[in-house]
């Protein structure tokens, strides 16, 4: 299918296109094409994404703001296909085009180049600056939430606007949220807020790397680990001070 396809990428509509881009993306995580015995299938997807990349560079003007997330997460997810230049043209069009994105494709385009390690702070900045500027950020979930904080805080962008906002929204719904969520808004905040370093200390950036697979209680040590992070740091605006300590809060409950 992936064969078949790829010879008639460019006859299709952008939609059509980051359609595609998602569902060989299911199809090749699931079929686990990074195993040596998988190589000839490998070859295809190679192949396949790198006609799907090549025909949205053209078309990105064509991709509503649906499309242009899809697409991005899709070879995000993908990180043995990388694209520098549909990630360069994403950024471009998508910062153009910033209000016609949801806030969730505001959040996933934000993940996309976090996950594929492309830096774009023109593109960081922008999506920031048109999130707090909705005065929306209260009516979020979870996740767009989350996945502002820890995308940006990973990426190492300095938006405190942006986080002031993120903490504020957060902290009504904390008691929403699942252990994960907590232990990536409480590790996100920290990184923010620590004066040593923008980047997560050894530690955390090791544990962070297999957080899926943490049970609750080894989610609830992170969040502990994170907010403890900063006890001893300059200041923090009172609204990231408050998510911390409730962060913190529903950890500790998660042991009895």
């Amino acid at each position: 299918a992936a064969k078949a396809c790829s010879k008639n990428i460019d006859k299709l509509s952008a939609t059509r296109v980051a359609d595609a881009a998602w569902a060989f993306t299911l199809a090749a995580l699931n079929d686990d094409i990074v195993r040596p015995a998988n190589e000839k299938r490998s070859i295809y997807y190679q192949f396949l994404f790198t006609e799907i990349a090549s025909v949205a560079v053209e078309k990105i003007e064509d991709f509503n703001a649906r499309n242009m997330s899809t697409l991005a997460v899709s070879f995000a997810r993908l990180n043995s296909f990388p694209s520098s230049r549909l990630f360069s043209a994403t950024s471009v069009s998508a910062s153009a085009r910033i209000t016609e994105f949801a806030a969730y494709a505001l959040a996933m385009i934000a993940w996309a180049f976090t996950k594929a390690h492309i830096s774009s702070p023109t593109l960081f900045s922008t999506i920031a600056t048109e999130a707090v500027a909705r005065n929306s950020m209260h009516c979020y979930s979870e996740s767009t939430l989350v996945n502002f904080a820890f995308s940006f805080a990973k990426s190492a962008v300095a938006a405190p606007a942006f986080f002031n906002a993120i903490a504020r929204a957060a902290l009504p719904m904390l008691h929403q949220f699942t252990s994960k969520s907590l232990s990536r808004l409480a590790w996100a905040f920290a990184m923010v807020c620590s004066p040593r370093s923008k980047f997560p200390n050894d530690a955390i950036f090791f544990a962070l790397n297999f957080i899926d697979s943490f049970d609750p209680i080894e989610l609830a040590m992170t969040s502990l680990v994170s907010a403890c992070r900063v006890r001893s740091s300059t200041p923090q605006p009172s609204s990231i001070r408050l998510v911390l300590n409730s962060i913190a809060r529903y950890s500790v409950d998660s042991f009895t």
